[in-house]
């Protein structure tokens, strides 16, 4: 699976990804001395990194309108550790590992 078919189906549009890819560009400039990798959507999806979870998660949570909450409205997924943890829940079963996030 390509990343772009693992966007469609997390139903993340064009505006979102863009900004997605906006904000990895704009953390490497702020960031030189630890870059992150740039994401290719033609790319497969085992080239996404753990190092991309936390801006996943923001953008998923944004484009649901959610309001950076875990399933049971108890944590508030503000810091990155807990975007991470959002996007890394939401994209696992496009890897077939759903049970090594719970």
């Amino acid at each position: 699976m390509k990343i772009q078919e693992m966007f469609d189906a997390l139903g993340l549009t064009t505006e979102t990804v863009n900004q997605l890819m906006a904000d990895i560009a704009l953390y490497n400039f702020q960031n030189p001395e630890k870059p992150m990798a740039a994401i290719s959507l033609d790319a497969d999806i085992d080239t996404v990194m753990v190092s991309h979870t936390p801006m996943l998660g923001r953008a998923i949570a944004k484009e649901r309108g959610r309001d950076f909450l875990d399933d049971e409205k108890q944590f508030p997924l503000t810091f990155d550790t807990n975007a991470m943890r959002y996007g890394s829940l939401e994209i696992a079963k496009y890897y077939n590992a759903e049970h090594l996030f719970k």
